[in-house]
């Protein structure tokens, strides 16, 4: 069995994720806000946890209970974790990212990508959330991205995008990306 890090050996400081072609490139990121005449929709939940982890849980908690639960972690450090093969929301990701400030987990992000146009998820989605949080916040259709924002009554947010975008690898490719966050 290969050795897994933090279970029954010291977790390095810092592990690297595998090089990985097919996720976006970096791009600058910023908490969405909700307008001062926003109210919540009567009877939405709160959102308070991502894959079973309280936002605001430490990053080495949440190691801690990643790896203890069967979940691939594909590396970490510098307040991130990157999951592989994840199952959320009733489909398959095959990359997740937990982000982490001061106050701990702070936000996570699902990645799927495609070489076609493939907006079926997209629009399962966002017809999930429409009934769960009611109309989005802050809707934008550009004609080749879409992009969802909706708040939960603690302030907890939920964004759903659909872009085509170069990837690391350098090829276009079409990225279905959801983001929770507290």
């Amino acid at each position: 069995r290969p050795h897994r890090p933090g279970v029954g050996h010291p977790r390095p400081p810092m592990m690297q994720p595998p090089m990985r072609p097919h996720r976006p490139r970096p791009s600058v990121w910023h908490r969405p806000v909700p307008p001062h005449s926003w109210r919540p929709r009567p009877h939405a939940p709160s959102i308070a946890a991502i894959l079973g982890i309280t936002f605001g849980t430490a990053l080495n908690l949440s190691l801690d209970y990643l790896l203890n639960n069967g979940y691939s972690v594909d590396g970490y450090g510098n307040n991130t974790v990157y999951l592989r093969d994840i199952n959320q929301f009733n489909y398959y990701w095959p990359d997740a990212t937990l982000y982490y400030g001061n106050g701990g987990l702070a936000r996570s992000e699902f990645l799927y990508s495609t070489t076609y146009p493939d907006m079926m998820r997209y629009n399962s989605l966002y017809n999930s959330f429409l009934g769960t949080y009611g109309s989005p916040v802050n809707y934008v259709n550009n004609g080749a991205s879409l992009s969802a924002t909706w708040f939960a009554p603690n302030r907890g947010y939920v964004t759903l995008q659909y872009t085509p975008q170069y990837s690391l690898g350098g090829q276009i490719r079409y990225f279905t990306t959801l983001t929770f966050g507290l």
